[in-house]
């Protein structure tokens, strides 16, 4: 981190025009059945950095994070940090007479609709700030991108040679328990399959005319977050006294196809996001095996999930300003699965020493859960949400008042 604070002070140097600009936030979250803080970690302070020299500009973005430390954890961990600085963007543009090219560690934004769209998925996600919206719940990504225009046209292009996974609610590898459970199974390092090739590409194109804006856009790459990728159950010849389970979770390499439309008529704005996704599970388990040779030398029980699917997901939104600075903002969200394949899973027969986390009679369609497309996918698959906000004492003070309808589990 000295070097690149030592880097940037150069930078500053050399370069003619810079500026600093940034936000604090102060402020705590508690639980309403008994009051206590929850323990979340959250940015107090961003800070964005720029300058600029000629055709050139150096983009970046820090955040503090502060995660309190609870009196127990230096039973574990003897570092004093609470506060992380997180070095969220750094990257440098090239204006060009057609656009621009950036190169650096980026948040991009696809799609039309403001929040929840189906094609904004360049970025991983945080969990920690899965609520936040827009920027501020999304990853950096290692990657290099165009933004090119040509008369009513705009070409974009991102190309990533890394993986982007998004960031679970994870402390010394267990699921915290201060977070909402989002994922029933938490795999470790050793027992996710390794990516051969896990670069990321895509394109983007809109063309805009007087009311109406329209746009495609193409992407792949692999899911942001795990699925499980298969089970082997070892043991002693035909002895399964003492069995080793080897459990594999993997990324699948997912397609999207995407349609956006956007129209403006006076007050209104009616935008909309539809994505296309074909996901399959290329990981290979076969030749995999961790067991120790001395207590288990046969495999009985091999479980392969090669998943794939087709789902589609689509975002409508529509926002009206009011003459009494009044803003209404509404959404419809849609995910809907239309076809699934996996092998058949296995029975695991009752054996002792089996570890808690192995899946016995388990349909893998019920643990699918879509790795690319709007992060609201994961929580619902039908749902209306909107919000009301109004402005007073000359636009220096907001409120706000939003909800969100699911309509994927009705009651009997």
């Amino acid at each position: 981190m000295k070097t690149l604070i030592t880097i940037i002070i150069i930078l500053n140097g050399l370069f003619a025009q810079s500026q600093f600009s940034g936000n604090a936030n102060f402020s705590y979250a508690n639980r309403i059945n008994d009051g206590s803080i929850l323990r979340l970690p959250y940015r107090m302070l961003e800070l964005e950095y720029i300058n600029q020299f000629d055709n050139f500009s150096l983009n970046s973005e820090f955040a503090f994070e502060w995660n309190r430390k609870m009196d127990t954890d230096f039973l574990e961990d003897n570092n004093p940090q609470d506060f992380i600085l997180d070095l969220r963007e750094l990257y440098l543009t090239w204006y060009i007479p057609m656009g621009e090219l950036k190169i650096g560690k980026q948040i991009h934004s696809w799609g039309f609709v403001d929040e929840n769209s189906p094609l904004d998925n360049l970025n991983a996600l945080d969990y920690y700030y899965l609520f936040d919206g827009g920027a501020s719940r999304k990853l950096g990504s290692y990657s290099l991108a165009s933004n090119l225009y040509w008369n009513n046209f705009t070409f974009k292009l991102v190309y990533s040679p890394f993986h982007n996974a998004s960031r679970m609610p994870i402390v010394n590898g267990q699921i915290d328990p201060e977070f909402p459970t989002v994922i029933p199974i938490l795999p470790t390092k050793d027992e996710t399959l390794e990516i051969k090739n896990p670069q990321e590409f895509g394109i983007n194109l809109n063309y805009s005319m007087d009311y109406l804006d329209l746009g495609i856009s193409f992407f792949t790459a692999y899911d942001r977050i795990f699925n499980l990728a298969g089970v082997n159950v070892f043991g002693n010849g035909p002895d399964l006294s003492f069995p080793f389970i080897d459990i594999y979770y993997g990324f699948r390499k997912t397609n999207m196809l995407g349609l956006s439309s956007s129209y403006f008529m006076d007050n209104l704005t009616i935008r909309s996001d539809f994505g296309i996704f074909s996901t399959e599970d290329l990981n290979k388990i076969g030749e995999i095996a961790t067991f120790e040779p001395e207590l288990n030398d046969s495999l009985h029980i091999t479980y392969r999930g090669n998943e794939k699917s087709d789902y589609v997901e689509l975002a409508i939104q529509m926002e009206y300003a009011f003459t009494n600075s009044i803003e209404f903002l509404g959404q419809i969200f849609i995910y809907e699965n239309l076809n699934y394949y996996s092998e058949s899973f296995p029975e695991i027969p009752a054996m002792p020493n089996i570890p808690k986390n192995v899946p016995k009679n388990i349909n893998p369609e019920n643990l699918f859960k879509p790795g690319l497309g709007s992060s609201l996918a994961a929580l619902s698959e039908k749902s209306i949400l909107f919000q009301l906000s109004k402005t007073i004492l000359d636009d220096q003070l907001k409120f706000n008042f939003g909800t969100l309808f699911d309509f994927t589990n009705k009651p009997n």
